[in-house]
């Protein structure tokens, strides 16, 4: 065996520089990465919470349970809360320049998107029923006493009525024939 040379100074030097390059390097991957994560984190901010807060009022009450009886509790619920999701994220894109259910007992433009949003927003199921239609009179009543302003938002979901009784009348005329 044969022993070891003792290491010259300028290997050692130019040992030494490589590492610290290296370590730059490294030093700024990490600090591109920190700048992505933080604005990926922004970026999920943005996107509004679906949860029912405690205290406020549910308007969810019985939309997305179509399909209880046939699937089950669990399936249910998770279209109940899908339902929750994609009217938020649709809240998030509405209004003056956001909206939240919060927002829609107080602001006319907030509620008419409410309204739009819960009848339109997912594809599991349209949450216009007699709860959110009381809800949607019970605030509109409010904000017009409040604002002294007159406050028309959609709470029947009568576009897509009327929609239904067109075709519906189309039908019945195509038969008369």
């Amino acid at each position: 065996m044969r022993p070891l040379r003792p290491l010259r100074p300028w290997l050692l030097l130019l040992s030494v520089n490589s590492v610290a390059s290296e370590f730059s390097e490294f030093s700024e991957y990490l600090n591109e990465f920190s700048e992505l994560a933080e604005a990926y984190v922004r970026r999920l901010a943005k996107v509004p919470d679906w949860r029912q807060i405690p205290g406020d009022t549910d308007w969810f009450e019985g939309c997305g349970y179509g399909n209880y009886d046939i699937r089950g509790a669990i399936a249910a619920g998770l279209e109940h809360n899908k339902v929750r999701k994609h009217v938020a994220i649709c809240l998030g894109h509405c209004g003056p320049p956001s909206c939240t259910l919060k927002m829609a007992e107080s602001n006319c433009n907030c509620l008419h998107c409410t309204m739009f949003c819960m009848s339109r927003a997912s594809y599991v199921d349209s949450c216009l029923n007699n709860h959110t239609r009381d809800l949607c009179l019970g605030f509109q009543s409010i904000i017009t006493a409040v604002t002294n302003q007159t406050c028309n938002p959609d709470c029947n979901g009568t576009a897509r009525l009327l929609l239904g009784h067109v075709a519906l009348l189309l039908m019945l005329v195509s038969w008369s024939r």
